[in-house]
């Protein structure tokens, strides 16, 4: 009896310590770790790029767009019923795939955007955990979303810290 007594007393002391121990809470702005990242600047670089071409894309197609239009205009008086209604056809059909490529062209940019930049994030991600692990972190929350509206200032931030683990000064 005397035996499970001390057991008892030893487990009780070991789990109040375990309660009183402080727990350590971190912050960090991930847009701004990411911006300092070394890839962000070749992902965004190759993301203006891909940017460009779909601007030029565009471009073209109101270029060709804007001259079937001209045409149209300088001779509808001397065409046929039948040329005006295929030329009016053709236009809408220019009009048509100019107006699909504006409504893809989001959606596609997002996806190179993900596609470029998830190497970068994820590099972050994993030096955030890594750094939270090694210093015994039982949150790290990310400021850069607006979702934290107040954090203490034993909250520690953790950017120094991360930048160390990804060597970046």
């Amino acid at each position: 009896m005397r035996r499970i007594t001390t057991i008892l007393i030893v487990f009780v002391a070991l789990a109040s310590i375990a309660f009183m121990a402080p727990t350590k809470f971190g912050h960090i702005n991930s847009n701004e770790l990411i911006s300092l990242m070394p890839g962000t600047k070749t992902a965004q670089e190759s993301l203006d790029t891909f940017m460009e071409e779909v601007r030029n894309q565009l471009d073209e197609m109101q270029v060709e767009y804007n001259v079937k239009l001209q045409e149209y205009q300088d001779n509808m008086e001397t065409w046929t019923a039948l040329t005006k209604e295929n030329k009016e056809k053709e236009l809408a059909d220019l009009q048509q795939r100019a107006y699909e490529f504006q409504n893809s062209v989001n959606q596609r940019v997002q996806q190179e955007q993900t596609k470029l930049f998830e190497p970068v994030s994820k590099k972050a991600k994993d030096a955030i955990a890594k750094v939270g692990e090694a210093n015994g972190f039982l949150y790290i929350f990310d400021v850069s979303g607006g979702a934290i509206i107040y954090f203490s200032k034993e909250s520690q931030d953790i950017l120094a810290l991360v930048k160390k683990e990804l060597a970046i000064q």
